[in-house]
């Protein structure tokens, strides 16, 4: 799934990244970078995703806002996407 990082610098979200997630849904790379504290905002492209599993999606994209208060902590953030409303909304 492809998937942006911002984060909040005066008001306005600047892409700090741009990835995939790994066949665990995981952003492997992130764990290689510590951020610096702040308001960032992750988006989930679920189009994409929902459309090479032969899905017709609801929503096009999620975006999660959330603040890191510390540069020095480890944090996880676990979002559950599955296509079971989709699937509900399929052109037939």
């Amino acid at each position: 799934m492809s998937v942006v990082l911002s984060r909040e610098v005066s008001g306005q979200l600047e892409v700090q990244w741009r990835d995939l997630t790994d066949d665990d849904g995981r952003i492997s790379s992130l764990n290689k970078s510590s951020l610096p504290a702040g308001s960032y905002a992750i988006e989930l492209n679920l189009d994409g995703y929902f459309r090479q599993l032969g899905l017709v999606p609801v929503n096009s994209a999620m975006t999660l806002r959330f603040y890191l208060p510390n540069e020095y902590s480890h944090y996880d953030l676990s979002i559950l996407v599955t296509p079971a409303f989709s699937a509900l909304f399929m052109e037939h």
